[in-house]
């Protein structure tokens, strides 16, 4: 369990420090993604982005907050706590994680208002790993 705690702690760091440019290129790339794919209004464009990406941070926010007190970490020095490979692999799984989250949050406002699924875990996906991509290149190589 202390692993997965690791991992995901290690990559809420990531995501505050170097991978903070994930954020507003997975704003950018999912408002032109559901404007020109999923074909929606500019007002549901900005409220389905925008949404998504803050029910991302605060669910994931969330779990962090949950998950420290009972991590029970020890100090490592920087070398130990790395637990990804590379900053390319750091920003894949952050846009994963984003991903999977997203994908929540596109399933459950489908609840309430019917759309294609398919076609927002295609939009969701596309514009997290082009995130991932982008961040990837403005970040320092681990």
């Amino acid at each position: 369990m202390n692993t997965i705690y690791d991992f995901l702690i290690t990559e809420w760091l990531w995501s505050v420090t170097w991978g903070v440019y994930h954020v507003p290129f997975v704003l950018a790339f999912m408002i032109i993604l559901l404007k020109r794919v999923g074909h929606m209004r500019w007002v549901s464009t900005l409220m389905n982005a925008v949404g998504s990406l803050l029910f991302t941070l605060f669910v994931y926010g969330f779990v962090i907050a949950w998950l420290v007190p009972d991590a029970q970490l020890d100090y490592t020095t920087a070398q130990e706590a790395l637990e990804v490979p590379s900053s390319w692999w750091a920003s894949m799984y952050l846009g994963s994680i984003y991903a999977l989250l997203q994908t929540v949050f596109f399933m459950l406002v489908s609840l309430v208002y019917p759309s294609n699924r398919f076609r927002l875990i295609v939009i969701v996906a596309t514009s997290n790993f082009l995130a991932a991509i982008a961040a990837y290149l403005l970040a320092p190589t681990l």
